[in-house]
């Protein structure tokens, strides 16, 4: 039997299916906490990209970004990350993540559509990209620790309720 909301639920279907085809995905965020060593904590929510093809496209083409957002990528084992700025119009700061959560490397204030190599110059699984400035004006820094459930280091207080 058909409800009246029936055909609504069909159109929506439909709509996120077109949308998933042409690459703009509804945006699922999560959120990512820094434990800075000097006692601070920063929230960001951040899209997760997990899966080749969201790490091949990245931040490409986004013209916005709020302050307290990004883009996680993990990856399917550790080992020394590179990345460029192809096709990105936003200066970004580039934090890398070693297996435990730890930041073993920070690019600050990349430069958009730039082609050079953006290495993490030691083993990383995952890279939070940010909002160029964000890095220095908050203090975050190498050894500090960023946590996620990917890196297996939350507990009950820093766990997020969603």
């Amino acid at each position: 039997m058909l409800t009246v909301f029936q055909p609504i639920k069909t159109v929506a279907l439909i709509l996120c299916i077109g949308l998933m085809a042409m690459g703009k995905a509804p945006i699922v965020s999560e959120t990512v906490r820094i434990e800075t060593s000097a006692g601070q904590t920063h929230v960001f929510s951040v899209e997760v990209a997990d899966n080749q093809q969201k790490r091949k496209r990245g931040l490409m083409f986004r013209e916005e970004l709020p302050r307290d957002a990004g883009m996680l990528f993990l990856f399917p084992r550790e080992r020394r990350l590179g990345f460029w700025m192809k096709d990105t119009p936003l200066p970004l700061d580039i934090i890398f993540i070693d297996r435990a959560g730890s930041i073993v490397h920070v690019a600050r204030h990349t430069t958009p559509f730039s082609l050079d190599p953006i290495s993490s110059h030691f083993p990383a699984i995952g890279a939070l990209e940010v909002n160029a400035g964000v890095t220095e004006d908050l203090n975050i820094t190498i050894g500090d620790v960023v946590k996620h459930p990917f890196f297996k280091n939350m507990d009950a207080q820093t766990a997020d309720p969603l």
